[in-house]
């Protein structure tokens, strides 16, 4: 190898398929190397390509097997109302004592949704009804305690 200048050996002279991966330095061959899609699948190693080597929104839906993605796919506030379909939340969805005042709107805060009768004495404050309240008559004799007057 000595008696041989530098660069005097053309690819001409080699013969066909006679450099093996043992000739070959590490990091010798890069992608101008590498003829268009040269490398498949079969050349990749397992678990090698990461979130990394995706571009923005490579995978599509149509890449993903029916049923491939369940709630534990999901990060926590991944999902947000505008995800959801129009009427997708039904009342089954809604806990128990999960819907409180401030959940309605003040429209529906008026006496005119409460059914006849709905109110009892147990849900009136101590001394909240004042004579304002009373309407003309609606005390008689049989409200007033023995001796009131």
């Amino acid at each position: 190898s000595e008696l041989l200048p530098d660069s005097s050996i053309a690819g001409s002279k080699l013969a066909p398929k006679s450099i093996g991966s043992d000739r070959i330095a590490d990091g010798a061959v890069g992608g101008a190397e590498l003829q268009d899609e040269a490398v498949d699948g079969s050349k990749i190693a397992s678990f090698s390509i990461q979130s990394r080597h995706l571009e923005e929104e490579s995978v599509q839906s149509y890449h993903l097997a029916p049923s491939s993605i369940g709630s534990e796919h999901l990060t926590v506030s991944s999902v947000q109302s505008e995800h959801l379909a129009d009427g997708s939340v039904e009342s089954r969805h809604i806990a128990p004592g999960g819907i409180t005042l401030q959940h309605l709107s003040p429209e529906v805060r008026s006496s005119e949704l409460l059914p006849d009768g709905s109110i009892t004495g147990s849900k009136l404050a101590p001394k909240s009804i004042g004579s304002d309240r009373l309407a003309d008559g609606a005390v008689g004799g049989a409200e007033l305690q023995d001796e009131a007057v």
